[in-house]
């Protein structure tokens, strides 16, 4: 059950730093705003692979169901 959480968790950061950080792209030169959606991009990936990892976890040591 945590990986739903998770994985539900890194699909929403992810939505919201594309969000941001296509709004910091439209504006000139690069500074503090691109590197912090950048962050957020870096720390939704490195939760959805986590939630993936939990899941492949919990999958391999669930009892037959048959």
């Amino acid at each position: 059950m945590k990986h739903h959480i998770m994985f539900a968790l890194g699909i929403l950061l992810t939505a919201i730093f594309s969000l941001r950080g296509a709004i910091a792209l439209t504006e000139p030169g690069f500074g503090v705003a691109e590197a912090y959606a950048a962050g957020g991009l870096i720390l939704a990936g490195w939760l959805f692979m986590s939630a993936r990892a939990e899941w492949r976890h919990a999958r391999q040591n669930r009892p037959d169901q048959g």
